[in-house]
């Protein structure tokens, strides 16, 4: 068994830092041999659970800027696993929904990153909702600490 993490004087914002840190290594650890990287997967995630989703709507869930995810769903759309539709709600804009390849490479990616997932579970000191409610009063305090700092909301950062 590993070494419990140093605990240091750094600050929270540290601290959270090294967290994002870790769970890239784990991913990219885990998910290596896999069809899509740990960022990928997170994309195509999003379009999986929507079944159709805009890039504004991807860009907000992700908290990652729009031009991103435009590029993001190009190389998707250039590997022929996604394809745009129209928005049915705006016909100006368009939605992403996956093909069948992309639905596939989905699939093998979930299935390493669910052994990730089951290790750092397994790994937690607290129950995972416990765990998860603490996360997003986090998250809650970021958006809240950016809108403070920037004077414009997450939607409107984008």
């Amino acid at each position: 068994m590993s070494e419990p993490p140093r605990q240091t004087t750094y600050s929270l914002l540290f601290d959270t830092f090294v967290l994002g840190q870790r769970v890239r290594q784990l991913l990219a650890t885990t998910m290596s041999d896999g069809p899509l990287r740990p960022d990928e997967y997170a994309i195509y995630s999003v379009v999986f659970e929507d079944e159709a989703v805009s890039p504004t709507e991807m860009a907000n869930l992700l908290a990652m800027p729009l031009t991103t995810v435009v590029d993001a769903v190009r190389a998707m759309e250039r590997r022929g696993h996604a394809r745009r539709v129209p928005n049915p709600r705006d016909g100006r804009s368009y939605l992403v929904v996956l093909t069948g390849d992309g639905l596939a490479a989905h699939r093998e990616a979930g299935l390493l990153f669910a052994r990730a997932y089951d290790a750092f579970v397994d790994a937690l000191p607290l129950p995972a909702p416990a765990v998860r409610d603490q996360l997003a009063a986090i998250t809650g305090a970021l958006e809240r600490a950016t809108e403070r700092m920037t004077g414009a909301t997450a939607g409107e950062r984008r």
